[in-house]
């Protein structure tokens, strides 16, 4: 009988750890004309990694509704670019979609690149069952990068969260608006606007048997 000493493995190095592949926006652009993502998922680019997001319910689609009727005479009268819903580049490996992104105002509205960090003045993410994911995952990210202004629109609390002040640590300031209360955003302080419009009382959903849409009232 013969025996057999096998010997202790070898621990990984860090050329044959596992590891995640992180995907660059060229890379993530690549994918996307290339027909990888089905044409209605809604997809974010964060820190390399492609995060799927829910699809959006009624009140969302709402508020986000709300906001850009709110924000209108801003981009009227040629003082931002009110952007819905649209990338916004923050880093070669990350670009999100903030529901609601006031711009610098630019007479080619951006086309010729998408808008960085440098150009937000505010930028306003509507969430319920995003909500963990907007304030611990993307609000330090914004900080990091700059953004002067964020807003969540906590549909979970019915309140609005502004954060200003941005650091390597985060935003050093945070208020909470509420019903009854009127906020501004800072980098239009004249500009006065009531929480009640963008966060009203929810109506009694209308049964919608036709479409079979009784029941889309999930939250993104």
């Amino acid at each position: 009988m013969t025996t057999q000493t096998l010997s202790k493995a070898k621990p990984n190095t860090p050329t044959d750890a596992p590891r995640k592949r992180i995907f660059t926006r060229k890379e993530y652009h690549a994918m996307g004309k290339a027909g990888v993502f089905g044409h209605e998922e809604r997809l974010e680019l964060f820190e390399g990694e492609i995060i799927a997001m829910a699809p959006p319910g009624i009140w969302h689609l709402t508020r986000v509704d709300r906001l850009t009727h709110v924000f209108m005479p801003l981009g009227i009268q040629r003082r931002t670019i009110v952007r819905v819903q649209n990338p916004s580049v923050m880093t070669q490996f990350s670009e999100f979609q903030p529901d609601i992104t006031l711009l610098a105002f630019r007479d080619d509205f951006y086309g010729s690149r998408n808008p960085r960090p440098q150009d937000i003045l505010l930028l306003v993410e509507v969430a319920d069952s995003s909500l963990r994911y907007d304030r611990n995952d993307k609000l330090p990210r914004y900080a990091q990068f700059g953004v002067p202004e964020v807003w969540i629109a906590n549909l979970r609390d019915d309140r609005i969260e502004s954060y200003t002040d941005p650091s390597p640590e985060g935003y050093r300031s945070t208020r909470i608006y509420q019903r009854g209360d009127t906020i501004s955003p800072t980098a239009f302080p004249d500009f006065q606007i009531n929480v009640s419009d963008i966060i009203p009382a929810r109506p009694n959903p209308e049964p919608d048997t036709q479409n079979g849409d009784d029941n889309d009232n999930s939250e993104q």
